[in-house]
């Protein structure tokens, strides 16, 4: 699958992995920085090709962490039958990272 776009803010770097069910599915590729202070990042991830009919228009992400001292990554949910296909570019709905400090 090509770059799929998410909003997302988190403490996470090119090269971060993404999980799809707990699955290794790829990697982030990219993240734009916003253009004021009420602005999301948009992160750019690649997923395996394998994978791609299971990223539908209406999966989710969140960033979450092995653990309390893990390292961040991105999980996805598996979209529904009845939804189609995320396009590769397309935009995913993300939540807001949850920092512990």
């Amino acid at each position: 699958m090509g770059s799929p776009r998410l909003a997302l803010v988190g403490a996470f770097v090119i090269g971060t992995g993404v999980r799809l069910s707990g699955l290794p599915a790829g990697e982030v590729i990219g993240i734009d920085i916003p253009g004021g202070p009420g602005g999301r990042f948009v992160v750019r991830m690649r997923v395996r090709e394998d994978l791609h009919p299971l990223v539908r228009t209406d999966s989710e992400a969140a960033i979450l962490s092995d653990g309390l001292l893990g390292s961040a990554f991105i999980q996805l949910r598996v979209g529904s039958d009845a939804a189609p296909l995320i396009a590769d570019g397309g935009a995913l709905t993300g939540g807001d990272a949850v920092e512990i400090a």
